[in-house]
Formats: structure tokens, sequence, C-alpha cells
């Protein structure tokens, strides 16, 4: 898969080489976007990325040679989704599963970002038209779709600030401290691949943690580490994390 996906990302970027005008992908992840680069890098080209609204977790991917793309230029369509609160609220994990009953292409479809009283769903023109004319309801609550030009005011992250010490900044220690595992439980989370860092699977087990860096664990949420670390009078580093979910 990946192969394929390099060899499409390859065309786009030398297309934009030959004719001079931006060449786009569909959604990438953060892993697909280091495909990208690479292709770009080869090809000669700019790149940018656009998922519709800042730190966008999946985005579009623009090849181009000399000037960005406007923002009005990319392909990316915004779908507001409002519902009725006094019957409910649909959580992000209902839309998205509502997305998927559609039996849309994933890479057609960007994130969903969560506002106060509504949620902004991200996609590809085509792959907006047939939201707009069948996303009808997620989990109980029945749908209202508008397309806008962006996102309103996004809910912030519902999260906690936890305090932990590790005798060291690798991922496995501070997994096993964030989601309160053991060290042998983390080191198998991250051998099976269920642990990202900054929203790339890491399967490194002493790959370094840094200040700013995002970590999810499947099952146990996300952990972002809020400052450099700090030893203490026993010599280990004390630690603070705002984790979400889990």
């Amino acid at each position: 898969m990946d192969d394929v996906l390099f060899k499409h990302l390859s065309d786009l970027a030398r297309g934009a080489f030959k004719r001079g005008d931006a060449r786009f992908s569909r959604f990438l992840d953060p892993a697909e976007r280091a495909h990208a680069r690479r292709a770009a890098a080869e090809a000669g080209v700019q790149v940018a990325f656009y998922g519709g609204y800042p730190d966008a977790e999946r985005a579009v991917c623009a090849f181009y040679m000399a000037d960005a793309p406007d923002e009005a230029d990319w392909p990316v369509v915004c779908v507001r989704a409002a519902w009725d609160a006094r019957f409910g609220e649909a959580a992000h994990r209902d839309l998205l599963g509502a997305e998927m009953a559609l039996g849309l292409d994933r890479a057609c479809l960007g994130d969903i970002a969560m506002g106060k009283d509504a949620a902004y769903l991200f996609a590809l023109e085509d792959a907006a038209r047939y939201l707009e004319g069948n996303l009808t309801g997620a989990g109980r609550c029945k749908l209202q779709l508008m397309r806008v030009d962006g996102p309103g005011p996004l809910a912030e992250p519902d999260g906690r600030v936890k305090r932990i010490t590790v005798g060291s900044m690798r991922l496995d220690a501070v997994v096993s401290g964030a989601y309160n595992l053991s060290r042998s439980e983390a080191q198998r989370l991250i051998a099976r691949e269920l642990v990202k860092l900054n929203h790339v699977p890491e399967v490194r087990a002493d790959a370094r943690v840094r200040a700013g860096d995002l970590i999810s664990a499947r099952g146990y949420g996300r952990a972002k580490l809020l400052h450099e670390a700090e030893e203490t009078r026993k010599g280990r580093l004390a630690l603070q994390l705002m984790v979400y979910g889990g």
C-alpha cells in the first residue's frame, strides 16, 4: 500500500513540475505525509498541507513550483453538521461511524472538528456532496447539514493535567506513567504498533519524547507533554502531561 501511495504522490509531484500548476492529493494522515515530502523532494517541487483548519490531523497535500495555493484553491470542503441539543448530542465517534456507514473512501474524508453546538466535517468535493445528500443522523441525533466557508468556534478537548515521574524520557517510560501501565505493558503496546508519537506509529520503545509531543495509545486516549522535564531530588524526571480520553 505504501508503494502504491508513493507512486501516486510521485506522479502528482512530477505533474506539478512539468505543468507548473499545483496538483492536489486526497487526504493524508501524518504518516502518509512523509511520503508526500519525499515525493516532492525527488521531483524538485514544493509541498504544503491543508486540512481546513489549523492543526488538522488529516490534510490534503499540494505539490507546486513557486507560489503556494491560496486557501480558496484547495479542494477541501467544510460541512457544518448541527443537531437539536434538547434531544441529545452527536459525539465524534457517532459522526465518524455515520460517515463510514455510507461507504465513502476514507481518503476522501478529513477531520471531524467538534464545535460548541455543531460539528464540522471536512471532505473532498464529491464526498461533501454525498454527505449533504445522505448523512441524516449520527447516534440518536438527526443532523442538519450545511456547507460553510470554514469552522466556527471549536470546543476545547476535554483533558486533565497529570503529573508523573519517570527514570528517562523513553517512550515506554512516558506511556507507562501516562496510562498507569507497567513498563512491560507499555512495551507490548509499542511493539504491537498501538502507540503513536506525533500521529505516527512508533515501534521503538526507547524513542525520545520531548516537550510538545503528542502520544496516543489505542484504547487509552491521548497525552501531550506540556513542559521540559525537571529533575527531582531523587534524580528522576518530573513531567506534566495533558491527558485526553482514556
